[in-house]
């Protein structure tokens, strides 16, 4: 009896010790006492929350090394008629030294007609006929040898301008000299007009009146046309010349487009296109030649 108990306490021993090296294992693994808290506490498990990864910083593009371009400064458009050239002129020489953009429409038959038309046309300046019309107080007006008259037929009209065409070389387009009278009549005009256009020529009417029938003709014929705005010297003074100019710039930012009309024999307008040419762009304007403007 007393060998069989002993046998007994020694195996209750062992499990002992083995009972206590298996609970000294199970306690060195980390997170145990958490399990057996959730296992033991009968609630649900609530799985660890996850910390989502950080999104990528996005990649810097890197700003053009190229400045950008402004938007150009929108630019109206002067075109300025230079009339009665023909006449000897002492300014000739100062106009041919201008750096800007003028249009010179020259009279037919005069003593220095082909001269200047060749000189200012090699000087890089456009060329038009300044055609003698009849006006309203004609006979007390004169217009010019070779002058258009109402009663002219269209043989007469087509004559004439042939002769002036001949008579004015680089000529492009025309104008008329005077013709209050001539460009009121549908008739002579339609003749004009007509015959003007198939010799490729654009016209511009000076306005003269208005009643001028040259817009409506001009038009059905489908004919590169304008029409004067402003007389910039109709008093040789340079106050005056320039407070008209300005009258042009005013229509010109408008419309997009103006003409003025000055005369070669006087030098206060010379003067102030010198003055204006140097300050035209910085204000947005440009100085082009007729036939930069003209439409139909």
């Amino acid at each position: 009896m007393v060998k069989t108990t002993g046998k007994k306490n020694r195996k209750a021993l062992i499990t002992l010790v083995l009972l206590a090296i298996a609970a000294a294992v199970l306690l060195s693994r980390p997170g145990i006492i958490r399990e057996i808290k959730e296992r033991t506490s009968g609630g649900e498990h609530t799985p660890e929350k996850k910390t989502a990864p950080a999104a990528p910083e996005p990649k810097l593009t890197r700003p053009d090394s190229k400045p950008v371009k402004p938007p150009e400064k929108v630019r109206a458009k002067l075109a300025i008629i230079i009339d009665d050239v023909g006449y000897h002129s002492p300014l000739i020489e100062e106009y041919k030294k201008f750096e800007g953009k003028l249009t010179f429409s020259i009279l037919p038959f005069l003593p220095e007609s082909v001269n200047y038309a060749r000189m200012l046309h090699h000087s890089g300046f456009e060329i038009m006929i300044h055609i003698p019309m009849e006006p309203e107080d004609y006979p007390e007006k004169e217009p010019g040898e070779g002058a258009l008259f109402v009663h002219d037929s269209r043989d007469e009209a087509e004559q004439k301008l042939r002769k002036m065409i001949h008579n004015i070389p680089h000529a492009s387009g025309a104008n008329n000299h005077m013709g209050s009278m001539a460009t009121q009549d549908h008739t002579l005009m339609t003749h004009s007009l007509s015959y003007l256009k198939a010799e490729g020529f654009y016209f511009i009417d000076s306005l003269t009146t208005p009643h001028s029938s040259v817009y409506e003709i001009a038009h059905q014929l489908q004919m590169q046309s304008g029409n004067r705005d402003v007389f910039l010297d109709n008093h040789n003074n340079s106050i005056y010349i320039d407070k008209q100019f300005e009258k042009l710039k005013s229509a010109a930012r408008e419309r997009g487009i103006a003409i003025g009309i000055g005369h070669m024999q006087n030098k206060n307008l010379l003067s102030v296109l010198n003055r204006q040419l140097t300050t035209l762009h910085e204000e947005g304007f440009e100085l082009v030649f007729v036939s930069e403007v003209v439409g139909n």
